[in-house]
This record gives C-alpha cells, structure tokens and sequence, in this order.
C-alpha cells in the first residue's frame, strides 16, 4: 500500500514539475500559429483592398471612356485633319515608362484579337491595349488574374468582340520567356460593382477578361472565366 502511495506522489510530482514547462511550449505554439494566420489575413486584406481599389479604378476609366466617346462622336465632322494626324502621332509614342509596365500580349484567335498588356488598368493604359488589375494573381500563376481592355465602337479593336467568345474557345496570354494557354469555362454580365469576379477560385490558375457592356453604355460588365490548359 505504502508504495502505491508513493508511486502516485512521485507521478503527482512529476505532472506538477512537467506542468509549467507544457504550458509555455504550448502557449509559444499558439502564438506561432496565431502570428501565421495573422499574417496571413493581413496579406490578404492588402491584397483585397488593393483589388477593390483596382476595381473601382476600373469602373472610373470605362465611364470616363464613354463620356470621352460621345463626345468625339459629335465633334468628328468638326475634327482637322492636321490635329487627327498629331493625335496618331502622339497615340504611338513609346515612352519608356509604357515599355517597363509591358507585361505581355494577350491574343484570342476566335475573335481576331491580339493586345498588349499593361500592369495596371489606368486610361493611359487602356488607351494603348489591355491592363492587368493590380492585387489580382499574376498571370500565369495560382488565383485569378484579371486584365480589362475598353469595349472599342470600332468593330474588331480592343475587346469590342469579347461576347463572341464561347465556352471552350483558347486564350493565349505570352509573357517574357512564357506563354500560357486558357481555356474559357464561364462567361456572364454583372453589374460593376459585383467585385467578386476577382474572387480566386480554389488553387485553380483563373484568368478574368472584364470590359464594358453593352457598346456606348458600360451599364454593366462583361466577364470571361478562362483556366489554365494543362
């Protein structure tokens, strides 16, 4: 009986002394984990937040464009030749700021579409071809990257022909010393403020097309799902 006891004193005594050593390595093991996942959420809210900001962005420039497109519409009979030939001029500068924003090229046969792609959806960007949305994925890489280019009124420029795009049709997207080939899966209308196109979609490798809909109103948005072909 009496070494039963002092069994259980010696266990007593151990649990007790090993007590406080468990309870720091597990304190110190919560606050890891609570760090990650506190870094993690803040990586993401930037990023959100820097999507939102984007997004909004956007939605500015293709009201902006419409605006700019009537009104140049009214003023066409009214334009001199010697200002549409200084307007041309000006349109194909390359300043080297443009050339260190390069990010590819973006070519969709179906609808005879080749633009290049700018890092950020600006209007000076979008006024020389299609813009990749900052806090979206990169493209070619896991998440959703998302480039938006202007519903031209000129039949077949920029993303003019975009609703002609079908389920199944490819989408090459060429960066410097890649391409990468994505197949579209979904397409639909959301009004512009529906910002979770962006949402990223699993570890699934999304690319998000986005224009103005329908030509002359930019009421809505166009979108195109595609994924990468593996």
């Amino acid at each position: 009986m009496m070494k039963k006891l002092a069994i259980l004193f010696i266990l007593a005594g151990v649990i007790v002394m090993a007590y406080p050593a468990y309870n720091y390595y597990s304190s110190v093991s919560d606050e890891k984990q609570l760090l990650e996942a506190f870094e993690q959420i803040d990586q993401e809210g930037a990023s959100s937040n820097e999507t939102t900001k984007s997004y909004k962005e956007l939605n500015e420039v293709f009201n902006r464009r419409v605006s700019a497109e009537e009104s140049n519409e009214e003023e066409a009979d009214q334009s001199e030749p010697s200002q549409e030939v200084e307007e041309q001029s000006e349109s194909n500068s390359k300043p080297e700021a443009e050339l260190e924003n390069l990010l590819g090229v973006i070519t969709i046969d179906k609808i005879n579409v080749e633009l290049p792609i700018l890092e950020g959806a600006s209007l000076k960007n979008l006024d020389k071809g299609a813009g990749h949305l900052k806090g979206t994925a990169s493209l070619g890489q896991v998440g959703n990257s998302a480039v938006a280019a202007h519903r031209s009124w000129t039949y077949g420029r920029q993303f003019n022909r975009l609703n002609e795009v079908e389920v199944g049709d490819e989408i090459k997207i060429k960066t410097k010393g890649k391409e990468y080939t994505y197949v579209v899966f979904k397409i639909k209308i959301v009004k512009p403020e529906d910002i979770s196109v962006l949402n990223p979609i699993g570890d699934k490798k999304v690319l998000t097309l986005i224009t103005c809909t329908p030509i002359k109103e930019a009421t809505d948005r166009l979108i195109v799902h595609a994924e990468l072909k593996a």
